[in-house]
This record gives structure tokens, C-alpha cells and sequence, in this order.
């Protein structure tokens, strides 16, 4: 997998960690009594680690894990949950961490549950924005870069579970992401049509642990597996 490299690097290291820290003191600000912190897997590991480090004070984490997929080619807009939280959120000022905010959606949901749960102040944290994908109105209070609408990956963010060390915020490759395309799509038909032979009549992709994922790119993607990194960016 040598090759697999984004061409452009969009953001560098050095940029990313000088507007990390920006936002960890304008948190430390904000909440300057403690703050708990809940990042969004898988993305949003390598932003939260960093962050933290760049906190002073009190700080405790969670992690939550939800999964956006789709019905046919297009998004359902549909979220379910993947892994809740370990400890409960009652009185507590607390920052959910996200890498990227695209249409909302998965940002909306979480945000909605976690209201209930009676926290006494929930802000949003976010590495990358993208407003011209916006299908949501949701508010973000910290945002460390607003960007197009690329395919970006590096610091967390993937492409078929690649990418996620990378130091930078990279585009990917547009050839490259349809050779990717075009070898998982030949993947997919044939694990579909197998899976049809042996599944319950109407079983389709969704129900034996395979997700199509419609992507907002040229080249739709389609992600395979049953757990955390099948979740689109969303």
C-alpha cells in the first residue's frame, strides 16, 4: 500500500497543530472549570488526542461510535448507534469531538441524544467543515478549518481504511480513488450475489453486515465491514 498517497497535501502538519492548540485555548476559555470531551470514532481519535494535550486543567473523555449508511445509491440520512458512551453526562460541560462536519446529519443526531441526557453545557468541536454540503442547520462553536467540497483524508480521516496516520489533511487522488471505486465495486457484486444465495429471501447488503455507502463524490465508495470504520462522512 505504498502507493495509496493523496497527490495535494490541503492542510499541513505544522498548520494543523498550531489551530489545534488555538481551539484548546479557546475551550480552556470557555469552561475554564474542567470540560468533558467525547470524540466520534474512528475520525476523530488523532484530533481528540491532540487536543487534549493541549488542555489545561480538568479533563475527562468518552468515546461514541454511529454509522451512516445508505438506502440504494443515495444517503437515508439514517444514523444508528455503533458503541454509546461509558459514563453518564448528567451536569457535566461537555465537547463532542468530530473531524469533519459535512451535511450534519450524523452531528444533528448526536447532539439530539445527548441533550437528553442532561448535560449542563454541549458544545461541538470540529476539525474540518465543509458549509456547501450543509442538509442540516447544526451549530459547531469550534471550528479548526472550513474547506471545499474534497475528498479529504490524513489526521484521522479515511479512505477504505487507509490514510488515518497521515500528519496532514490530503486530497485524494481522483484516479486513484476510481481504480479503489471500480476494484470494490467489483468486490461487492460478487460478495452481494453470493450473499443472496445463501441469506433469507429479500436479504440484501445491509442485513449480513455490508454497507453501501453513497459518497458526495464523483465516484461513489462503497465500505465494507460490520463495525466503526464503515461510517461515511456525514
Amino acid at each position: 500500500m505504498a502507493d495509496l498517497r493523496p497527490v495535494d497535501v490541503l492542510i499541513s502538519a505544522e498548520d494543523i497543530q498550531r489551530r489545534v492548540a488555538e481551539l484548546a485555548a479557546d475551550i480552556h476559555r470557555d469552561f475554564p472549570d474542567g470540560v468533558h470531551l467525547i470524540a466520534v470514532l474512528k475520525g476523530a481519535f488523532i484530533f481528540m488526542a491532540d487536543l487534549v494535550r493541549h488542555l489545561e486543567g480538568r479533563v475527562s473523555l468518552d468515546f461514541i461510535a454511529v454509522s451512516s449508511y445508505a438506502k440504494g445509491t443515495t444517503s437515508s440520512g439514517e444514523v444508528r448507534m455503533l458503541k454509546d458512551l461509558d459514563y453518564a453526562l448528567d451536569g457535566k460541560d461537555v465537547v463532542i469531538v468530530e473531524d469533519i462536519v459535512d451535511t450534519g446529519i450524523t452531528l444533528s443526531y448526536l447532539k439530539e441524544i445527548l441533550k437528553a441526557r442532561g448535560p449542563r453545557n454541549l458544545r461541538t468541536a470540529c476539525l474540518l467543515s465543509k458549509p456547501s454540503r450543509r442538509k442540516v442547520d447544526v451549530k459547531v462553536e469550534y471550528i479548526g478549518f472550513t474547506i471545499e467540497d474534497r475528498f479529504v483524508v490524513g489526521y484521522g480521516l479515511d479512505f477504505d481504511e487507509q490514510f488515518r496516520q497521515l500528519p496532514y489533511i490530503g486530497v485524494m487522488d481522483a484516479g486513484l480513488y476510481a481504480n479503489i471505486h471500480a476494484k470494490q465495486e467489483r468486490i461487492a457484486h460478487g460478495s452481494g450475489e453470493k450473499m443472496r444465495k445463501v441469506g433469507a429471501p429479500g436479504a440484501h447488503l445491509g442485513e449480513v453486515g455490508l454497507r453501501r455507502v453513497a459518497h458526495p463524490y464523483p465516484h461513489p465508495a462503497v465500505f465494507f465491514g460490520n463495525g466503526i470504520g464503515a461510517r461515511a462522512q456525514v
